[in-house]
């Protein structure tokens, strides 16, 4: 009996074992390392990251702004067009959702 009950024990304990391996695997990422600038550590906005945006490239031709359109709608179907402000860093996709008639 005692045999019985410490081969349970030891399933029991392997079965927790291999199912924390597999949490730890699946469910837990690794977070990039955010890359430090040394020049704005000393002021006071270096506690207050940019933040990235995820473009797929800088369009600067007609064909570029259809390639890159192309990925957009193909990656988030909300994608209905192209903006771009010359003389500033804006060229990206505009979105709408279904909610936004105006």
């Amino acid at each position: 009996m005692k045999k019985v009950l410490l081969a349970l024990v030891g399933i029991l304990l392997f079965a927790l074992l291999a199912g924390a391996i597999l949490y730890v695997a699946l469910f837990m990422e690794d977070e990039p390392a955010m890359p430090v600038d040394a020049s704005s550590e000393s002021s006071a906005s270096a506690s207050q990251a940019e933040p990235q945006l995820e473009v797929y490239a800088h369009a600067e031709t007609p064909a570029d702004v259809l390639e890159a359109l192309d990925y957009e709608i193909s990656a988030n179907r909300d994608t209905v067009g192209w903006l771009i402000v010359p003389g500033t860093e804006i060229n990206n996709s505009v979105l709408q959702s279904h909610d936004n008639t105006a």
